[in-house]
């Protein structure tokens, strides 16, 4: 009988040294997970706040900001503001946020990475009023918040028309040196007169006629009052004058090779359109470099046609 009790008192007492150990383990692990939250919590509130100096103390840089290295992922959040959900549920809308990750970025979120969104908030926060922050932000949207569609009709083919790279930028030398403010997009057949040009805006027509360099173009104003040249045109849409309103998608004229020389001059160069978006700012109108915009409108015009997901990068 007092085996029996001995061995219950020792049982018992195991059981609460246990019952103490699993206490004191759980408290340790609770102790290091606050712990370890609270460390990490600081750090990104420390980044976030360099982050924050880092931009109140730089102005806008021009001529980063034109190169426009955006990521197609970016974009399509800025082109599909209306119907994107992140806007539904926060105060900051994608226009915000491009502005954020291209301050943190030095301008090039080509290959960014996600900000959190308890630190985007906190960065958002203090930098919203910033001016720097709300000038990006207004440029961001002057260029933006019209596009609609790319400015060559894709056919029912599976493949791409035409094709073009970023030479924004790259010296020209025709009528003296000078720099590449847009982007050509060539003609893969080399054909004049095969490939329709569209508007990729609503807007008015506020330029149509001959220019030595840009031969027949169109300039069309949009509605946030950003400029778009349609340059290097084989012939116009005859129905369209100054003064017309137009809707994006609507036939402009065919792509061709003229310019460089007096008024009917073709043949110059490869068939290709000439592409220039300009908008207002502080230091006057700005040419703004359109590759990487007309890159994700391509690859989504062809999801379109093929019926299969481009990635989006």
């Amino acid at each position: 009988m007092s085996f029996k009790k001995s061995d219950s008192t020792f049982c018992t007492n195991v059981k609460a040294k246990l019952e103490k150990i699993a206490q004191s383990t759980i408290y340790n692990l609770l102790l290091v997970l606050i712990v370890s939250w609270a460390v990490v919590s600081m750090m990104n509130i420390i980044v976030a706040n360099q982050i924050i100096h880092r931009i109140r103390n730089e102005s806008l840089d021009y001529e980063l900001f034109r190169e426009m290295k955006i990521s197609s992922k970016l974009i399509e959040d800025v082109l599909s503001e209306d119907d994107n959900p992140y806007n539904k549920s926060n105060y900051y809308d994608s226009y915000d946020m491009l502005t954020l990750y291209s301050l943190v970025y030095n301008y090039d979120t080509l290959n960014f990475k996600k900000i959190n969104k308890r630190n985007s908030d906190l960065i958002l926060r203090s930098l919203v009023y910033d001016e720097t922050f709300r000038e990006l932000k207004k440029y961001y949207q002057s260029t933006f918040k019209d596009i609609e569609t790319f400015p060559v009709l894709q056919t029912s083919d599976e493949e791409a028309n035409v094709t073009f790279t970023d030479t924004w930028y790259a010296p020209r030398s025709y009528g003296g040196d000078r720099r590449h403010e847009g982007t050509d997009i060539l003609d893969k057949d080399n054909a004049r007169g095969r490939l329709k040009i569209v508007s990729m805006t609503d807007g008015v027509v506020e330029k149509k006629g001959w220019l030595e360099m840009g031969g027949y173009r169109i300039g069309i104003r949009s509605e946030s009052g950003t400029y778009f040249y349609y340059a290097h045109l084989d012939s116009y849409n005859d129905d369209i004058k100054v003064g017309d309103r137009i809707s994006a998608g609507d036939f402009l004229g065919y792509m061709g090779d003229s310019g460089y020389g007096p008024e009917g001059t073709k043949g110059e160069f490869d068939v290709h359109l000439h592409l220039g978006i300009y908008i207002d700012s502080k230091i006057g109108e700005i040419a703004v470099n359109p590759y990487y915009i007309l890159d994700y409108l391509q690859n989504k015009a062809l999801s379109q046609v093929t019926g299969q997901n481009i990635e989006i990068r």
